[in-house]
């Protein structure tokens, strides 16, 4: 294959990934650098929510935030986050939310959950953090803004909870956790009233401490 390397045959004659950097999606080209440059008053909150859509949209009844600082900043109140974790127990990246989470434009969330950034959410972690890293069942995904993603399947090895490591914020992020807290809170609400029957727990943590937690 010359200019295009095909993701797999079920895809291949309307999906594939050119070896230039463009996503092509039947048959329109998407940059995923120009995608990422247009995207307007995008903040790292709207890829937290996205990362717990992904989550909910897998299933999961608990998932952990993680903020990890090694640093702090110059008035040594408060820490400087040097990497977020999403952890959750959900059913992982099986074949179809691997097939959809590649996939640019798609409704598969909005559709399941009535929820989502219209196909659009990946594109939202890039305008934050330099790259992410994925762990969940037997695969490994990475992907940036001039690297699309990648999946590698690990032969004998299966993580038990998916886990998306946010890496190389690209400005300085400082967290308010009471107003973080009050915001996934409101903006989850609506699917929270409507899954009632499910208990659901989102926890905050910087590094190894607590700070919070939303109970569905």
């Amino acid at each position: 294959m010359s200019e295009a390397l095909y993701i797999n045959k079920e895809l291949a004659k309307m999906y594939y990934l050119d070896l230039k950097g463009k996503l092509m999606s039947g048959n329109i080209p998407a940059n995923i650098k120009s995608i990422v440059e247009n995207l307007a008053n995008v903040n790292w909150q709207q890829s937290i929510f996205e990362a717990i859509t992904n989550s909910l949209h897998a299933g999961a009844t608990n998932v952990d935030i993680k903020f990890m600082s090694d640093t702090l900043d110059y008035n040594d109140t408060e820490n400087k986050i040097d990497e977020l974790i999403i952890i959750d127990n959900g059913e992982g990246f099986n074949k179809e939310n691997t097939q959809a989470f590649r996939e640019y434009g798609t409704q598969h969330k909005r559709e399941k959950l009535k929820i989502g950034a219209k196909g659009i959410g990946r594109f939202t972690y890039l305008k934050i953090f330099k790259r992410v890293h994925i762990e969940s069942l037997d695969k490994e995904i990475k992907f940036s803004v001039n690297n699309d993603i990648s999946v590698n399947y690990q032969k004998g090895n299966k993580y038990e909870l998916t886990k998306v490591y946010f890496r190389e914020p690209i400005e300085t992020l400082i967290v308010d956790y009471e107003k973080l807290k009050n915001d996934i809170k409101e903006h989850f609400i609506a699917y929270f009233k409507l899954n009632s029957e499910k208990i659901i727990s989102i926890n905050i943590y910087e590094n190894s401490d607590k700070k919070s937690t939303i109970n569905s």
